[in-house]
Formats: C-alpha cells, sequence, structure tokens
C-alpha cells in the first residue's frame, strides 16, 4: 500500500505527512517537495517559505532535511546516486528533484 496521509494544522501553519510504505519514502518525499515548490512559483509569487523535518526511525525525532542527507537517513536517502539540495544544473525544487523528473513521475 502507497497511502499517504497529509495532515494540515493551519492554527500552526503545518502541513504533516505520514507514509505507511517505507520503501517509497524517498520517492514520495521528492514528489511531495517538487508539488510544494511548483504551488510557491506558480501559485504564491515564491513568497512561500518552510522548513523540511524528518523523522530518525531509530529514535522517533526529527532533523532538518540537510542533516538527514548528509547521515543517508533511510528510509529518506536510499539511493546511492541522491543529491544533494542544488548539485544538479537541471532546474530543482529545494529537495533536488529536478522538475522533468517529477512531470515524468505523475
Amino acid at each position: 500500500d502507497n497511502t499517504i496521509r497529509l495532515h494540515v494544522d493551519e492554527d500552526s501553519d503545518t502541513l504533516s505527512c505520514c507514509m505507511e510504505n517505507l520503501k517509497s519514502a524517498e520517492r514520495n518525499l521528492a514528489i511531495i517537495s517538487s508539488m510544494i515548490q511548483k504551488l510557491n512559483t506558480d501559485v504564491m509569487g515564491t513568497g512561500l517559505k518552510w522548513t523540511v523535518l524528518l523523522e530518525d526511525p531509530s529514535n522517533g525525532k526529527l532533523i532538518s532535511h540537510e542533516d538527514a542527507f548528509q547521515k543517508r537517513l533511510s528510509p529518506w536517502f536510499q539511493e546511492k546516486n541522491a543529491k544533494e539540495v542544488g548539485t544538479s544544473g537541471k532546474t530543482q525544487n529545494s529537495q533536488g528533484l529536478d522538475i522533468e523528473s517529477f512531470l515524468d513521475q505523475l
């Protein structure tokens, strides 16, 4: 099951995401990040700012996207070819997925 649950808390301006299938967590994270970036660019005029926090499955604590990337924290960064923010020459979202790849996955 590849169910993704989104919870919006308007009081704290947070969007929480729960993924049932951790095998596709890396791909799902990239797709969700691309969707938010696309909304920011097309609808918000790049005025939307956000911070990505990922759960460390070993202790349940939330850590920054950058820390999780540096640690190659599973299940978020399993692929050997995953790139750090901005390392590709393509138009990328803040998590490193180029827009062409995002559209191919729809």
